[in-house]
């Protein structure tokens, strides 16, 4: 996760009691800072933005023969490792997983629906799913 502040500015045009108009000239539109020299601006309350990586997956067949029933789902992104989770048909293993490593899941026949839920260290989630379609043996 990343954390960014923002503080509003407030500058000082020196704008006094005739409206819009300072020293004579009408500076609508333009901001100088400190315009009448009295070494004064004001920095609002910082306000502290968190936003989380995006955790990305990489699904690829299992082509480990003979049976091929499987897929290898690289995980990459967010921070520290991760819980899976498989919502959908077949087998898990692992179900944790380090950043950059991949979960595999297995006995899937063609058609069946895989589906994981993926949560990294900080809380962030991403759900990765698909339709498994293979040539289930090789001769």
């Amino acid at each position: 996760m990343r954390s960014l502040l923002f503080c509003s500015v407030a500058g000082d045009d020196g704008v006094g009691g005739n409206g819009n108009v300072a020293n004579g000239t009408n500076d609508n539109g333009g901001l100088h800072w400190d315009k009448n020299g009295n070494d004064c601006y004001l920095l609002g309350t910082p306000v502290q933005v968190t936003y989380a990586c995006a955790i990305q997956t990489t699904p690829t067949i299992d082509c480990n023969a003979p049976t091929i029933n499987g897929m290898d789902i690289q995980i990459t992104g967010g921070t520290g490792n991760y819980t899976v989770v498989n919502q959908g048909a077949g087998n898990l293993t692992p179900s944790t997983v380090p950043n950059g490593g991949s979960t595999n899941v297995n006995n899937l026949s063609n058609n069946s629906v895989w589906e994981i839920d993926i949560t990294d260290a900080q809380g962030c989630t991403a759900t990765a799913s698909g339709v498994f379609a293979a040539r289930l043996s090789v001769t």
